[in-house]
């Protein structure tokens, strides 16, 4: 979750005293400076006053750790109080604590009925979320419709994840039919928003042919962009272009090199490969 939110003028310096609002925003303007601990003091206080962007910031806090001791039980109650108020934010993050289990059994159902509160209320990650929960029938009934639409709603506020998600659909022809340069079209703008996987998807296309011609160099310039950005599958495909002479001279050091960081971040394939060229 990224927390970009205004600060006015700085409150109180006691932490004890001061309106809900002179609270929020000295505690804001601690967390920015990176004082976690003097922070979540004086937004405890105002979250303990009904202010529901510091109820959320607290559950962040619980949930991460920072200026207080991790407690995601905690983490949970604090951003239900701001979900119960009405704050899209808090919404969000409490549809994903559901969504992955963290806090509280993982509840898909759940999840769906708080993404749906806080995309109805606006809130793009929310938008795209449901999306995806409808694409895949987690916790609703499969709908690629209306899918699809929740995408557009984020893409709309410019969410770069949904122009992937969508890309996808479009790709993979789920629930409309396949069409690779609609395809090509919204990985593009993904990618050029600097979206990671914007850019590993748009190097896919490029080094199939997919939408447009086959590109091997246009292929590594986005694979370079998506494994700069930590997609290991990416780094597991420029150890393939060096060690397959795909577009590049051979080079094997340089492979195993791209293959081993790639299996360090978690991609097992790459552990393969690295056997079949013997390092």
């Amino acid at each position: 979750m990224f927390i970009i939110l205004a600060v006015a003028a700085p409150g109180q310096e006691d932490a004890a005293a001061g309106s809900v609002n002179e609270l929020y925003n000295k505690g804001v303007e601690l967390y920015q400076a990176g004082d976690y601990a003097a922070a979540f003091e004086y937004l405890l206080k105002a979250a303990e006053g009904g202010g529901i962007e510091a109820q959320t910031y607290v559950g962040y806090m619980y949930e991460k750790g920072e200026g207080t001791a991790a407690d995601t039980a905690k983490a949970i109650e604090w951003y239900r109080r701001a979900a119960e108020g009405g704050y899209t934010l808090a919404q969000t993050n409490l549809a994903w604590m559901y969504e992955n289990g963290v806090g509280v059994a993982q509840n898909y159902s759940e999840a769906a009925r708080w993404y749906r509160k806080a995309a109805d209320g606006g809130d793009a990650r929310a938008q795209n979320n449901l999306g995806y929960f409808y694409q895949e029938g987690m916790g609703v009934e499969r709908d690629l419709v209306e899918a699809r639409r929740l995408y557009e709603l984020a893409i709309g506020q410019h969410y770069t994840t949904a122009n992937v998600n969508l890309g996808l659909i479009y790709l993979n022809g789920l629930g409309v039919e396949t069409d690779n340069d609609k395809a090509l079209y919204w990985f593009q703008v993904a990618a050029t928003m600097g979206d990671n996987w914007g850019m590993y998807n748009l190097a896919y296309m490029h080094y199939n042919g997919l939408g447009t011609e086959k590109n091997l160099e246009l292929a590594r310039r986005w694979y370079e962009g998506a494994a700069e950005a930590g997609v290991p599958q990416a780094l597991y495909m420029l150890g393939w272009l060096y060690s397959h002479s795909e577009g590049v001279e051979q080079d094997l050091d340089k492979a195993a090199e791209y293959y081993r960081k790639s299996l360090e971040a978690g991609y097992q394939p790459a552990e393969d490969e690295l056997r079949r060229i013997g390092r």
